[in-house]
């Protein structure tokens, strides 16, 4: 009857919603969220600038700055690591998604916007980090030798 094919389609239309939701979900998080920006805070806090450059994209965000050469990058690390630079494994830290806006946290610099488009991979997360009064941005990519790539890092 009439009200039967009604409960049917309501169902089916419920089904849809639940599954576009948690497509959706899926979709926010293939960066890892949360758990990959404490993994990306526990490899910063090693302080091997030689496995910090090997999880670093080139080109590179630092500082609002584009390193376009791994060797820059490698310095990066290098004198971050010699100068005793540290994240508290307790400071707050959260995830969220990079959108078409993201670029201005970096630099509002139409150069940012134009790596951002070129070189951050959709579902790359936002990771941002409070520590010693500061906050902290970093850009982080797909998961490699379990940690996530960073594509940059602002805050300094």
């Amino acid at each position: 009857d009439k009200g039967s094919k009604m409960r049917i389609k309501s169902c089916w239309l419920l089904a849809l919603a639940m599954f576009s939701a948690a497509a959706l979900t899926g979709c926010a998080t293939l960066g890892g969220g949360a758990g990959n920006v404490g993994k990306a805070v526990s490899l910063i806090n090693q302080s091997d600038a030689e496995l910090l450059t090997q999880n670093s994209a080139v080109p590179f965000i630092f500082e609002g700055e584009v390193l376009l050469r791994r060797s820059d990058v490698a310095a990066v690390w290098r004198n971050l690591s010699i100068n005793g630079f540290r994240l508290s494994e307790e400071d707050v830290f959260d995830a969220g998604n990079i959108d078409d806006t993201t670029f201005r946290i970096f630099s509002d610099a139409e150069e940012m916007r134009v790596f951002f488009s070129k070189y951050v991979p959709f579902g790359s997360t936002l990771g941002r980090i409070k520590s010693g009064g500061k906050e902290y941005h970093v850009i982080l990519g797909n998961v490699s030798g379990g940690y996530p790539q960073i594509l940059g890092i602002t805050g300094f």
